[in-house]
């Protein structure tokens, strides 16, 4: 997949930058309000399309690209 630099995926910003935020699944989805299962459907929405295998790899690809 090839990734414009000029534009993230639908939603792309904002879930790689929860991506970076530190903590487990269960932490994040408290910090948001949400399900744990929502947030790791969440996060694994955004690394799919980022084509990234872990959050760390979502994290790399969105600041590579200058989306966070």
């Amino acid at each position: 997949m090839t990734l414009a630099t000029s534009a993230a995926p639908a939603g792309a910003r904002s879930w790689a930058t929860l991506a970076r935020t530190e903590g487990t699944i269960a932490e994040l989805a408290g910090a948001l309000g949400l399900s744990p299962g929502t947030t790791r459907n969440h996060l694994s929405a955004i690394m799919r399309k980022l084509d990234a295998g872990s959050r760390i790899e979502a994290i790399r690809t969105a600041e590579e690209q200058g989306w966070i």
